[in-house]
Formats: C-alpha cells, structure tokens, sequence
C-alpha cells in the first residue's frame, strides 16, 4: 500500500478546514454583494481592524497596516485608495512624522462596520448551529490549539 492509498482511508484535517474556509468565504461575499457596496473582502477585514484599533483608543497608520497584514506597502497604498475612494477611511500625514500615513474611519466606514458585524455575527450562528455553549467553547479552545501550533511551527505573523 503507497502513501496515496494511506491519503483515502483517512479524514483529514485540512481538508475540513479548507472546505469550512471556503463556505465561510462564499457566505461572506453573498452578504457583502447583498449590501452593494462594492468593498472587497480584504477590505473588509481592514475597516473591521481600523475600526478594533480606534475602539481600543489606539491611532492607526498604513504601516501597521502592512505589518499587521503581511502586506506590502504598495498593497496596502491600493487598498486603502479604493476605501478612501469609496468615502470609508480618510488619511492623514502625522503633524509629527509626516513620513507617516494615519488612516481613520469615516461616518460611513463605521456604519459600514457595523454591518459587518452583524453579518459576521450571522454567519456564526450558522456555524454554531447545534452546538451546545460548552461544544462552542471546545471548538473555539481547539481552533486556537491548532492555530497556535502552526504559528508556533512555522512562525506566522500573527494577525
């Protein structure tokens, strides 16, 4: 028996996650094309992160952005264009470092935001569908196990 036999007797899973990954993913852009903004995925999870910083009280500025991201600066710069653009963010050079681009959300992006919350909050509840709290709980604890162990391996950048 080879290593390809061995790969069809048994449950793998990545297999699992990356299936759970894409119909997360669909489920999100289905509820981002329903609201009919136009904004992306990735960013999406720049005005969620923009909007968890300013909510901790914490500036935030493109290069945290590429860092906390793993994104390069040229990356970064056409993202938030096209949010600027679409009225969501605005950016600022910093009165101390003008070299620094601080970026912010607009009236727009945090209503924005808003309902990506509320999506997200949606698309969980579908997830979690018959589960008890403590089976929740398991699954989040198992899910932080896995991910700490591939970060700690393979030294991710964590987000």
């Amino acid at each position: 028996m080879n290593s390809c036999d061995d790969l069809e007797e048994h449950e793998h899973f990545g297999r699992y996650i990356n299936h759970l990954s894409r119909l997360i993913r669909t489920a999100c852009n289905t509820e981002l094309s329903r609201c009919g903004s136009g904004v992306t995925g990735e960013q999406c999870r720049l005005i969620g992160y923009i909007s968890h910083r300013e909510k901790l009280g914490e500036e935030v500025f493109q290069r945290d952005i590429e860092r906390d991201f793993g994104i390069r600066r040229s990356s970064a710069a056409s993202i938030l264009s096209h949010l600027e653009r679409g009225g969501y963010i605005e950016r600022f050079g910093d009165p101390a470092d003008g070299r620094l681009k601080r970026v912010v959300l607009t009236a727009r992006g945090r209503e924005f935001d808003k309902t990506l919350a509320q999506n997200i909050e949606n698309i969980e509840e579908l997830i979690s569908r018959g589960l008890s709290e403590a089976e929740r709980a398991e699954f989040m604890r198992l899910i932080k196990l896995a991910i700490g162990n591939l970060e700690q391996n393979y030294q991710y950048i964590r987000r």
